[in-house]
């Protein structure tokens, strides 16, 4: 962060800002299994809250799998909507992510 404000010509407060900001970007390495759930309105209203308990109740001792709620994905239509790794699965279930996760590891 130190040389991208120093390229620049800016804080380095700045760049940390702008890095901490987005939910894309990330200062930590990643886990192993990212899982990101949509916290919009249409997912909320199906259910999300839902799923995201039995998501958390079932890797919630497990370190490789991190959980993280995500504003709107804007994929309502779809909702509830959750990401694996970066794949997003729409009327996400726990057979649907289950699936995903394992054809990744």
């Amino acid at each position: 962060m130190e040389v991208t404000g120093w390229h620049l010509g800016i804080p380095q407060s700045e760049v940390f800002g702008a890095a901490t900001s987005y939910s894309e970007l990330r200062i930590e390495p990643l886990p192993k299994t990212l899982l990101r759930i949509c916290d919009g309105l249409a997912c909320d209203s199906n259910e999300r809250e839902k799923l995201k308990e039995i998501l958390q109740t079932k890797f919630d001792a497990n370190s490789d799998v991190e959980i993280e709620m995500i504003p709107c994905a804007f994929l309502c239509a779809l909702a509830p909507a959750v990401q694996v790794n970066g794949k997003w699965i729409g009327r996400a279930n726990m057979d649907k992510i289950s699936d995903v996760m394992s054809n990744e590891g």
